[in-house]
Parts: structure tokens; sequence; C-alpha cells
């Protein structure tokens, strides 16, 4: 059971590092990198409690 167990291990640990090789690999296509002086558009977030069941509301206020 141990060998079969060293055996699996061995070939998920190459196999992970075949992986990490290609992902490595710079004839891959990089991602386009934005210059400093770009900026973001600004995002704004809103929560609406009104929708949530009561008992989620008492269990939240206390912390």
């Amino acid at each position: 059971m141990k060998f079969r167990h060293f055996i699996l291990t061995s070939a998920l640990t190459v196999s992970a590092w075949q992986v990490a090789q290609a992902a490595a690999d710079s004839s891959l296509p990089q991602p386009a990198q934005l210059p400093d002086s770009a900026t973001l558009p600004n995002i704004l977030v809103t929560g609406d409690t009104q929708h949530l069941p009561q008992s989620f509301d008492r269990w939240h206020a206390s912390t």
C-alpha cells in the first residue's frame, strides 16, 4: 500500500512539475500590460439587507 502511494505521489509531482514548466514557457502569449499612467473606472458596490432572511440579520447584527 505504501509503495502504491509512493508511485501515485511521484506521478502527480512529475505531472505538476511539467504543467508548471509549460506555464513558465516564454513562447506563450503574455497578457498586455497597462501603462503606469492608466486609470481604471470607479466601481460602486451597494448592499441591500431587505432581501435577507430575518435570522441572518439577527445573527450578524452582533458582529
